[in-house]
């Protein structure tokens, strides 16, 4: 009957030839990895376009909604009414309509490089 440190060292070698195993098949399995991911991308690229297509028209529709908000509030202010009374939500998450660095300036412009949105249909403010 082995002994116990014998059956250790027999589970510790057992290990080592599992961990090297795994690791001689790793750069396989990342380049299959690739392989399957080029085939899943071929069948999802219309449903994809077909979100991204919605979700740039939808942030162009609040690039123009955040610009018409940004003007009435300014003239508001302009105005010098308070006009908290009205309960405004203000749309931080969109950035400055102005702000070319701001995150739906930045979004549209991805788009734009990835060819979801065509150069001249960048609202001027962020070109």
């Amino acid at each position: 009957k082995p002994s116990d440190q014998d059956r250790l060292s027999a589970i510790v070698v057992e290990i080592g030839d599992i961990a090297a195993a795994i690791d001689s098949l790793e750069p396989r399995l990342r380049a299959e990895r690739l392989v399957a991911s080029d085939i899943v991308c071929q069948q999802v690229r219309s449903q994809f376009a077909k979100v991204m297509r919605a979700l740039v028209e939808a942030s162009l529709a609040v690039h123009a909604a955040n610009r018409d908000f940004t003007a009435f509030a300014d003239h508001m202010n302009r105005s010098d009414v308070s006009w908290t009374s009205l309960n405004p939500a203000f749309p931080l998450f969109a950035g400055a309509p102005v702000d070319p660095n701001g995150p739906l300036a930045r979004f549209l412009g991805d788009a734009v490089e990835g060819g979801w949105l065509k150069s001249s249909d960048m609202p001027m403010e962020f070109r």
